[in-house]
């Protein structure tokens, strides 16, 4: 039986903040962040920066649970908490002689015909309305900004 972590009453922590580590004890979220360095010899695009803190770890860690499942991941939040950023990084990791990744940027001009189309392009037919990736591999197809039906304001 594994007790629930020991919170402080002077503390704003919740059971949401910790997690339990390969080894079978309560971990607080922030001992997985890792210190950002950035690069001295380069200068890196500013999407692309994701100094990591407790919320994108976390997050990171729940996709890597649920895609190894082989299971689909719905990320919702409000703009700019680096949603995007967090998916692109996480499946930059794929082999890309095993596992493709595309991203599909939803617009309010984006029709379903066209979405159809652009999926169809990523796939091969197999067999009657059988598709998928081409040589046997795997596919992640990112969907940015589903929520867009209308144009923004």
């Amino acid at each position: 039986k594994l007790d629930l972590p020991k919170l402080h009453t002077d503390s704003e922590d919740s059971i949401f903040d910790y997690l339990v580590d390969a080894s079978g004890e309560w971990l607080h979220w922030s001992k997985r962040v890792e210190q950002f360095h950035y690069p001295s010899d380069s200068v890196l695009p500013f999407r692309s920066i994701l100094v990591p803190n407790v919320d994108n770890v976390r997050t990171d860690f729940l996709i890597d649970a649920i895609t190894k499942q082989r299971k689909s991941v719905l990320l919702i939040g409000e703009p700019g908490t680096a949603k995007t950023v967090i998916v692109k990084g996480y499946c930059k990791r794929y082999d890309p002689e095993q596992h493709l990744f595309k991203s599909v940027n939803f617009s309010s001009t984006t029709h379903p015909n066209g979405f159809q189309r652009t999926i169809e392009s990523y796939v091969d037919k197999r067999m009657g309305s059988t598709y998928g990736p081409p040589g046997g591999k795997r596919m992640t197809v990112f969907i940015d900004d589903i929520n867009m039906p209308i144009i923004n304001e």
